[in-house]
């Protein structure tokens, strides 16, 4: 586990895939992949597992064709926990989701798993080999199998990951609809200055009068559009790649990027109230599954989808290690929870809620209390947004069309006062 103090970088991954070999309590050779920070992680996992390691190796990210994307996640694993429970074995199970299956990546992976299980491997370790299971995946799964729970667990998973691809679709659609409407208006308003107003610039000229100021000032735009604008079209689509590209990519890119993220007016305290409802469920989960404190603490801080948080989360973590109260986070005042200002990422009712359950000994029950309020913040929220979304898009419309339009018709309207 890195030290938080050591700076941003260390958060830029959840961890690096490894390839492991290793032998059980019955003698049997076994082997997998797994996504962890060290190796020795995966050591000490195998150990808790009474599996002896002999060789641990980094590699790539595993790759077996087209992985599926989260929604065919949620349906695999609606499809699975239904069937478990509806008391068909597991190899039936996942036969029957790959036969019925419309997507070659998802029936791909239900048969790589139905082989591998049928080997001898267990579905956690089975699932170590496919990229789609991500850490909150493979810890539930891992505790399920180890408390005979699956049908349980599985119920549990497939409701946390469908409340989390809904909201990360209420995200995405608050932010889509503007984004998109902008982008045709820049479009809109380069046709109009390449095409509409020269034609215009032709009419005035013959005119002989003199032209309005603002009329002038768009026919001027217009000329420097039709000679430069591919060459600002082409470097502003340059600067927009290299800079996608360095968020991406950059560990230092990644954390500015989150913490631009929370730093919006509206769209900030939207991305700060799904974060915190990502973790408070994740870890409600991972602990109702019977996975430890200490480990959920660490796979639910990643689930958060903001380096800032985990960033935060791993001193929370480390504090709670020495002995400290999951609820005294909010107490050090450090710069990795305070990114802008005083801004504070867990609000006073989060704090006061987690140590209500931590002396209850009702910590789970009280973070899904947390995540299921956060999700009411984050619906209303986003309702507010769409509300304010429709006037500001009409003003943006009526200020770069409307205003060329007129700008354009001014000359005539003056012609028509002087005759």
């Amino acid at each position: 586990m890195p030290n938080p103090s050591d700076g941003p970088e260390h958060f830029s991954n959840p961890g690096h895939w490894y390839a492991w070999s290793g032998r059980n309590a019955q003698g049997q050779n076994q082997s997998g992949q797994m996504l962890a920070l060290h190796a020795a992680d995966i050591e000490a996992h195998l150990h808790a597992q009474r599996i002896r390691p002999l060789q641990i190796k980094r590699t790539r990210k595993p790759n077996k064709g087209k992985q599926p994307n989260a929604a065919d996640m949620v349906r695999f694993t609606r499809q699975l926990a239904t069937l478990v429970q509806a008391g068909i074995p597991l190899l039936s199970a996942l036969e029957v989701i790959a036969k019925g299956a419309d997507n070659a990546g998802l029936r791909s992976m239900a048969q790589d798993l139905m082989e591998r299980i049928e080997s001898g491997t267990s579905l956690y370790q089975a699932m170590q080999t496919h990229a789609c299971f991500d850490a909150v995946y493979l810890g539930m799964v891992a505790a399920a199998e180890a408390s005979g729970q699956l049908d349980v667990i599985l119920e549990e998973l497939a409701q946390h990951l469908e409340r989390d691809l809904a909201l990360r679709e209420a995200l995405k659609a608050a932010l889509t609809y503007p984004l998109a409407v902008l982008a045709l208006s820049a479009v809109v308003v380069g046709l109009m200055l390449g095409w509409v107003v020269p034609a215009f610039e032709s009419i005035f000229s013959s005119m002989g009068a003199e032209l309005p100021a603002p009329t002038r000032l768009v026919l001027s735009l217009s000329r420097w559009w039709v000679a430069q604008g591919w060459v600002f079209a082409a470097g502003g689509l340059a600067c927009a790649w290299l800079l996608r590209h360095w968020l991406r990519l950059d560990p230092r890119g990644k954390y500015i990027q989150a913490r631009l993220a929370l730093g919006w007016p509206i769209w900030g305290p939207l991305v700060q109230l799904s974060c915190v409802s990502r973790w408070a469920r994740t870890l409600s989960s991972l602990m109702r599954a019977g996975v430890s404190l200490h480990e959920a603490m660490d796979i639910s801080a990643h689930a958060s989808g903001n380096l800032c948080f985990v960033q935060r989360l791993a001193q929370v973590r480390a504090d709670v290690l020495t002995g400290t109260a999951l609820a005294a986070w909010d107490s050090t005042g450090t710069a990795a929870l305070r990114p802008f200002g005083s801004k504070t990422l867990f609000a006073p009712q989060v704090v006061q809620m987690v140590a209500v359950g931590e002396a209850t000994g009702r910590l789970d029950v009280m973070l899904m209390q947390v995540a299921r309020m956060h999700d009411a913040q984050v619906q209303w929220l986003q309702k507010k947004i769409a509300v304010l979304m429709e006037p500001a898009v009409i003003v943006v419309l009526g200020v770069l069309i409307g205003g060329l339009v007129i700008a354009m018709y001014l000359p005539i309207f003056q012609l028509g006062q002087v005759l």
